[in-house]
């Protein structure tokens, strides 16, 4: 199985979540695709030591951004926002898009493209016995336990209450293209349509057509763990969903 996987935001961690998403891939020629944020003077120091590390296919790094003014004067609720920090919320938008560029504007044909985080990691089964060898099109994505999670195009909850978990995501390199497209979309989804700005609803919200027609699935890698052996890594050791 050829993968793409697509690594966007601060790369925190980046060298212990590749070791421990190693076994994971295990089995899967993997190609990477990296876009981050850096200091405007060290974003050459950055992209070096992520090319040597990683060898991408591809990779950008942008200087920091502020994006706390992305909506203009419109009130906001940012209770759903960890410390409510809008630009942090944003911008991780943003890297995602960009990343979606890296991949989209490549000829490379891929089994699947996976968009996930540089400190994500999963803990039990590989990948090649969660999905399909062969891609049948649908939503994969880490799991999360709570009926706010479970979404397929039999039970779909309503428009803006279902979640998609944002540590492991992939799909076919179409629909992951359109999953990327999500930050052009934000002003119309948060003002417009009043969709939390939450990304998990967000992110719900903009694949909701996709899963209409093709179906979403959570992906366990491991019966032993209540978070389905899904991990952030942090600097004080390992988080759960």
């Amino acid at each position: 199985m050829k993968i793409a996987v697509c690594l966007s935001g601060i790369m925190n961690h980046y060298k212990t979540g590749h070791s421990m998403m190693s076994s994971f891939y295990e089995g899967c020629e993997r190609e990477y695709y990296i876009h981050s944020w850096s200091d405007a003077s060290k974003k050459g120091i950055l992209s070096e030591e992520l090319i040597s590390f990683f060898c991408p296919r591809k990779i950008q790094i942008d200087s920091f951004c502020d994006f706390s003014n992305h909506f203009g004067d419109a009130d906001l609720d940012l209770t759903r926002l960890k410390n409510g920090n809008l630009s942090n919320a944003v911008s991780w938008l943003k890297s995602v898009y960009e990343v979606g560029k890296l991949i989209e504007s490549d000829d490379r044909e891929y089994d699947y493209v996976v968009f996930t985080r540089p400190d994500v990691f999963a803990s039990g089964n590989r990948l090649l016995a969660t999905i399909p060898e062969k891609n049948d099109g649908k939503i994969y994505s880490s799991f999360v336990s709570g009926a706010e999670w479970v979404v397929d195009q039999y039970n779909l909850p309503e428009s803006g209450r279902g979640h998609i978990d944002a540590k492991f995501i992939c799909s076919t390199k179409s629909n992951m293209v359109y999953f990327s497209k999500l930050y052009e979309c934000l002003y119309k989804y948060v003002i417009e349509e009043k969709v939390p700005l939450c990304h998990h609803r967000l992110m719900y919200h903009h694949m909701m057509p996709i899963i209409k027609n093709v179906g979403h699935q959570q992906i366990w890698v491991s019966n032993q763990s209540l978070n389905g052996g899904w991990f952030y890594i942090r600097d004080n050791g390992f988080q759960g969903s």
